[in-house]
């Protein structure tokens, strides 16, 4: 694969410690002076290990966070690529900030949906691509036609944006008549969380990050809304895991 590197992005902690570190898709913690490049497809990340020679090299789709200078740093599909972008604010509507080409500083503004599906924030056409984008949620989008909202804005849209889907879950699916805790769909949440833990999956760390929240809401008596089945079965497209799939599913929707 081609390695054009565009740019390199240093950002590395003052004091090259252990402050510094990466999170990989299985679960390890690497520690070290944490830098992040810019290639044309998959941003690498590179973590230099203090009293070891060689650098640690990865592709951005074996990392699940950097650490550097307490700024989280997560891979995020876009229509370029898996890109490398510092958190602002999580939720299922995550808010991110991706590096501008001309000067490599975090400011361009993205949003993110838990099942992987991103969106920049444009200066034009800002209305009908947030419309577009935030569909699931129609006070949302009324409020972007009334020109409520506007570009700066930003954190009050995810707001009330992951409030409104919550809303609408609990009431289309809450009643006082749920069981505490569904044994069934609780085990098999279970075993599919230990399968896809087991791969080695580009979109693992995502279905992880799902299927503890469907099994934390499950154990919990709370709704499970629509946008997260259709987000599990957006991050496990792979054939090995559709049996599985299925069977949570249709326990999820009794």
């Amino acid at each position: 694969m081609k390695k054009a590197i565009i740019g390199i992005i240093i950002l590395t902690s003052t004091l090259a410690n252990a402050q510094d570190y990466i999170v990989t898709t299985q679960q390890d913690t690497v520690r070290g002076e944490v830098k992040i490049l810019t290639y044309d497809i998959l941003d690498r990340v590179e973590v230099e290990v203090a009293g070891q020679k060689k650098k640690n090299h990865y592709k951005c789709i074996q990392i699940k966070s950097a650490i550097i200078k307490n700024e989280t740093y997560n891979p995020v599909r876009t229509d370029k690529g898996y890109r490398m972008m510092k958190l602002v604010e999580a939720g299922f509507l995550s808010s991110y900030l991706a590096r501008r080409e001309s000067n490599f500083l975090y400011e361009v503004p993205y949003l993110v949906k838990k099942d992987g599906n991103s969106v920049e924030i444009p200066g034009m056409g800002f209305k009908k691509t947030l419309s577009n984008f935030l569909s699931e949620c129609h006070t949302v989008v009324e409020g972007l036609e009334k020109n409520h909202y506007n570009r700066n804005d930003i954190p009050k849209i995810l707001h009330d944006f992951n409030n409104c889907l919550d809303k609408q879950a609990t009431a289309t699916h809450v009643t006082d008549e749920m069981p505490v805790v569904q044994n069934s769909a609780t085990a098999a949440l279970t075993l599919l969380t230990k399968r896809v833990d087991a791969s080695s999956i580009e979109t693992k760390s995502d279905a992880l990050d799902i299927l503890n929240d469907l099994t934390d809401k499950v154990k919990k008596n709370k709704a499970i809304p629509d946008y997260m089945l259709d987000g599990l079965k957006e991050s496990l497209k792979a054939p090995e895991f559709q049996d599985d799939l299925a069977k949570v599913i249709a326990l999820l929707k009794k």
